[in-house]
């Protein structure tokens, strides 16, 4: 009896002892690739530091790279023409580290700042079950932001979407006069909130939008994934067609959601967009992304329902294709609508030179400037001195601050009067003219109440400068 206690004991002891070991085979396997994109090894060294975050440790069985996906890590096999993903690549490298699911990266430049897109796509099924993206300015800002990448990704890869329909997106056409690289970016942003919103299993295809017409023939002749190499055993339920194309000065991406079984385009949106960085801040992708389900049944996207890939705050609901109302920051704060007066000198005849003017900015970063200059003083006692001087400038204006710096040219016609004592020139003491000008001005704007100007004036026969301190009251 006492012999068959110790086997027991030593059974329970095993079995304790060998639970870490059955729960590590439980979890997925992870396999992080380098990501693209991005200057010199930003790539390598960010899915390094991703591959090292406790939260995807403890969650998945991070696998390293191995040689055999060093061999076919070529950009021709791994990335398209905009470095996104390449589902088919991504599933043969998976398989050959034995890994369950992929996580792919892709650096795209903003101006003065990065984006960083992740993904993670399940290799059995060719399938993205999460996506985040976020902004920063240096590398040096990365291993303070993974932690929480690393979070939502976890968090975004344990839903359930066994039961949601099947939406495949499979690549688009990009005309010549449109920035490629911005609308493949912008249209992995839309794949990222389409998962992040829970609504639809997506599957991303990767070799043309002729892939439309393969689905719904190969949904409608009941043959298998793997003879038609689609990349996923289930069925697909609906077809996300994306398009961009140019709208004069602005670029327009479109999106329309079509049913396989019935054939036809169930839903669709638009938004326009002039570059990536404008496409970013009005958050046109999700808005995309929110009417795209709602147009499908999904129903309003309640606030709570915000994507977890972005760290963007929530926005008020509108009406789908209500134009967006302008955001103060970023469209106001580069237009200077403004009326003031200022007092100056041109350091010579006329000493004192006062000036009331107005700036009128229907465009952003522009403004046309209307004023009229009232010169006196000569600086000789015996003599009088008085000028006016009508002008319209045309100026480019960068905000800085609650003001800005501004540098342009305009024109103006002087009428200036100058009574001095007679002499055998002028015998009446009295001299008149009339001048047609040409201005270049530079200046500031301080704050939307003080400007501080400079003015070098010339007829083409001499020239003259102005240097002007006032008040402007800026509208808002």
């Amino acid at each position: 009896m006492m012999m068959k206690t110790r086997y027991l004991v030593a059974a329970v002891l095993l079995a304790f002892l060998a639970m870490p070991s059955l729960e590590a085979q439980a979890k997925k396997r992870l396999a992080i690739l380098p990501f693209s994109g991005g200057q010199a090894q930003d790539g390598e060294t960010i899915s390094v530091l991703l591959s090292n975050q406790r939260t995807l440790l403890d969650a998945f069985t991070v696998q390293p790279r191995n040689s055999a996906i060093d061999r076919i890590m070529g950009e021709q096999q791994f990335q398209r023409q905009s470095g996104l993903i390449n589902s088919d690549a991504i599933s043969e490298i998976g398989k050959l580290n034995t890994a369950d699911l992929v996580v792919s990266g892709y650096i795209a430049r903003i101006g003065n700042i990065n984006l960083l897109l992740i993904s993670i796509v399940d290799v059995t099924e060719i399938q993205q079950i999460a996506g985040v993206y976020q902004t920063y300015r240096s590398i040096e800002e990365i291993r303070g932001l993974l932690p929480a990448l690393s979070q939502r990704l976890v968090e975004a890869s344990q839903k359930e979407y066994h039961n949601l329909p099947g939406l495949a997106i499979p690549s688009f056409t990009v005309p010549a006069n449109v920035n490629a690289n911005d609308a493949m970016v912008l249209a992995q942003i839309l794949a990222t909130e389409i998962v992040s919103l829970g609504r639809y299993a997506v599957f991303p295809r990767n070799n043309s939008v002729d892939d439309v017409i393969k689905e719904h023939q190969f949904q409608r002749s009941g043959q298998t994934a793997s003879t038609m190499a689609l990349g996923t055993s289930r069925s697909i339920d609906y077809i996300l067609s994306s398009s961009v194309m140019s709208l004069g000065r602005m670029n327009l991406f479109g999106a329309q959601v079509l049913s396989i079984e019935r054939g036809e385009m169930i839903t669709g949106a638009d938004r326009e967009y002039q570059d990536i960085s404008d496409g970013l801040s009005k958050n046109l992708m999700r808005d995309i992304a929110r009417e795209l389900i709602a147009g499908v049944g999904g129903g309003a996207i309640a606030p709570s329902d915000q994507p977890a890939g972005t760290q963007r705050p929530a926005r008020a609901e509108r009406a789908p294709r209500e134009p967006k109302e302008r955001n103060p920051e970023t469209d106001n704060a580069a237009k200077l609508w403004t009326v003031g007066a200022s007092v100056g000198s041109a350091l010579a005849p006329p000493l004192v030179i006062g000036t009331v003017h107005g700036t009128i900015a229907p465009i952003r970063n522009a403004f046309l400037e209307l004023g009229f200059d009232f010169g006196l003083l000569s600086g000789d006692p015996d003599a009088n001195y008085y000028s006016m001087y009508p002008f319209a400038h045309l100026a480019f204006f960068l905000p800085v601050g609650g003001g800005g710096w501004y540098a342009g040219a305009g024109a103006g016609f002087m009428m200036l009067n100058y009574t001095f004592a007679e002499t055998e020139d002028f015998p009446g003491g009295d001299y008149s003219e009339n001048i047609f000008a040409v201005d270049v001005i530079t200046g500031f704007n301080v704050g939307g109440f003080l400007d501080i100007s400079y003015t070098l004036r010339t007829n083409f026969s001499g020239a003259s400068n102005k240097i002007s301190v006032g008040y402007t009251y800026r509208f808002k």
